[in-house]
């Protein structure tokens, strides 16, 4: 069985370069443009279910879950739409 891997222990040498022209802050802002409604339809099309919890207020609690091939799924789908906001 292997052990549980940290976002902080993958490797992103090799997309660095790549994504913002190399910034990684770059990729963290665009990143952060990133509608909450925009990432959980990426998780939709990926195959992902997403539940809604609860909402108070305004305010919405929800879940998602799915199979790791879905995760996969939808980092590619999510790292599109870094690079497309990049192009911005």
């Amino acid at each position: 069985m292997s052990s549980p891997t940290s976002v902080a222990d993958v490797s992103v040498d090799n997309d660095r370069d790549v994504i913002c022209k190399g910034s990684q802050a770059s990729a963290i802002q665009s990143a952060q443009r990133l509608t909450d409604d925009t990432i959980l339809s990426a998780a939709r099309r990926a195959g992902m279910l997403v539940m809604l919890d609860a909402q108070i207020g305004h305010e919405r609690y929800q879940s998602v879950t799915g199979s790791i091939s879905s995760l996969h799924r939808f980092v590619e789908e999510l790292h599109q739409a870094i690079l497309e906001h990049c192009s911005d």
